[in-house]
């Protein structure tokens, strides 16, 4: 996926087009992006592009592109925490037989059939979720769970002592 800032919607486009006109090439992207990190508020337009390689012809394709005017206003953060439906400290969990590593990299769907698999393991990725985003500094403007999704909802909101 590459991500796009510009002046005009054409601007943005020309990116894109320039991509398609050859094969995907890793280091052109990466390049593409880094001249992104800073951009100014002149640049009004944002778009994406998502492109694979096309077996044929050997040149990228646009599988998706979105492209709309920025008026510079920061949209809410919202974590979104689920919770367990009919399908759905590591110590502490072995002491009580359950090997949190073992649920969340089972290839057996099956393991899911004990509900407290599914709840250890969905509590487990939507704590570890918000640790990297925290660490990234993306922090929630609101958060919402439901169900064993209030858990992560309360380690988002710092509720949960250490």
């Amino acid at each position: 996926m590459v991500l796009w800032a510009g002046r005009t919607e054409e601007a943005i486009n020309t990116i894109f087009d320039d991509i398609t006109s050859r094969p995907l090439d890793a280091e052109h992207i990466a390049l593409l992006q880094n001249s992104q990190v800073q951009t100014t508020s002149a640049n009004t337009y944002r778009g994406f592009g998502m492109f694979i390689n096309d077996a044929s012809t050997g040149k990228a394709v646009c599988t998706q592109r979105d492209i709309q005017y920025f008026n510079g206003t920061r949209r809410p953060i919202v974590f979104c925490y689920s919770g367990m439906d009919q399908h759905g400290q590591r110590w502490i969990l072995l002491q009580k037989g359950i090997d949190l590593k073992s649920i969340i990299t089972c290839e057996d769907k099956s393991i899911f059939n004990n509900v407290m698999h599914s709840y250890v393991g969905i509590v487990s990725i939507e704590i570890a979720l918000t640790d990297i985003l925290k660490s990234l500094g993306i922090e929630p403007d609101y958060i919402i769970g439901h169900s064993v999704g209030e858990l992560g909802c309360a380690y988002a909101d710092n509720l949960f002592d250490s």
